[in-house]
C-alpha cells in the first residue's frame, strides 16, 4: 500500500525505481570523473609566481645588496687609493737613481732634480704631489669624491751605499680605504 501524502499522485512502483536509478547512475559518473586524473590538475594551471616566493626573492636579494654594495664602494676606493701609491712607484724608483747618479742620499733629492713636474704627475684622484728633501706626498680622493687622504713615502737610506727602503703613512680617514703597503 502507497502512502497518499502526495494527494494520491506517487509514481507507480517501476517509475520510482527508474528515476532512481538514474540519479544513482549521475551520482555515480560524478564520483567516476572526481577520481579519475586528469591533465586539469593544479600543477597545470599553475603559471606564475605567488606572491610570497616573490617576497622572498626580493628579501633575498636585498640582503645580498646590503653586504655587497659597501664591500664594492670599499673596493672601489681603495682601487682609487692604489692608483696614487702606484703612481709613487715610478717617482721613487727616478729619486734612487738620481741619488745614485749625484752621488748623494736619498734625502738631498728634490722633485726638480728628477726632472719631474708635480702638475704634469697629478691625476683626477692623484693631486698635491710633492717631494721634499727625499719625501714623497700625494693626496688623493677616492671614487666616491668624499673620501681623501694623504699618502707620505719616507725613504730610509743610512749611507750612500745602503739600499733605500721606504715607509708609507698614511693619513686616510678610514684605514680600510688604506692599500695594504701603507697600513701601518
Amino acid at each position: 500500500m502507497m502512502p497518499q501524502a502526495l494527494g494520491g499522485h506517487l509514481p507507480q512502483n517501476r517509475d520510482w525505481q527508474q528515476s532512481r536509478d538514474q540519479v544513482g547512475t549521475g551520482i555515480a559518473a560524478l564520483k567516476t570523473a572526481s577520481c579519475r586524473s586528469t591533465p586539469m590538475t593544479r600543477s597545470s594551471h599553475q603559471t606564475g609566481f605567488t606572491l610570497i616566493e616573490l617576497m622572498i626573492v626580493i628579501a633575498i636579494l636585498a640582503i645580498l645588496l646590503a653586504i655587497a654594495v659597501p664591500a664594492y664602494q670599499n673596493y672601489s676606493i681603495r682601487a682609487s687609493n692604489s692608483e696614487c701609491v702606484n703612481l709613487v712607484a715610478a717617482v721613487k724608483l727616478a729619486l734612487v737613481d738620481t741619488a745614485h747618479s749625484n752621488g748623494v742620499t736619498v734625502d738631498n733629492v728634490q722633485l726638480a732634480d728628477v726632472g719631474m713636474d708635480a702638475a704634469t704627475t697629478n691625476t683626477p684622484r692623484c693631486s698635491d704631489f710633492d717631494v721634499v728633501d727625499g719625501v714623497i706626498t700625494i693626496s688623493s680622493t677616492g671614487s666616491d669624491g668624499t673620501s681623501s687622504g694623504q699618502f707620505s713615502f719616507s725613504p730610509v737610506q743610512a749611507t750612500i751605499n745602503d739600499s733605500v727602503s721606504w715607509t708609507c703613512t698614511s693619513s686616510h680617514p678610514n684605514p680600510q680605504h688604506v692599500p695594504a703597503e701603507c697600513r701601518s
